[in-house]
């Protein structure tokens, strides 16, 4: 897991949302210096934690850990803002609905 991507990611998608550390820490019930660590990369989120993060920025924990570093959309989108990656999340969701009318 590549820990620097994650704090990357979770300071990315908190100012995506325009929310400080405290909303983001109140959002999830935890302190904001939590939220501080986990965006300097001191310490990583527990499960729990993880799973309220994922929810709250509508992502996966695949996508916030890197855990899928050798798949090549990953790749593409590493770093995106969310509404870029809900653009992409449209665009792949018509072209699989293209792909299925093409089909039949």
């Amino acid at each position: 897991m590549n820990g620097v991507g994650y704090g990357r990611k979770n300071k990315n998608f908190k100012k995506e949302k325009k929310w400080t550390q405290k909303q983001l820490a109140d959002k999830i019930g935890i302190k904001e210096s939590g939220i501080s660590q986990y965006e300097k990369n001191l310490r990583l989120p527990s499960l729990e934690v993880l799973k309220k993060l994922c929810y709250v920025f509508d992502i996966s924990a695949d996508y916030f850990l890197d855990i899928s570093v050798d798949n090549k959309l990953d790749k593409l989108t590493n770093g995106l803002t969310g509404s870029q990656l809900e653009a992409v999340s449209i665009l792949a969701d018509e072209f699989y609905k293209a792909n299925l009318k093409a089909s039949d």
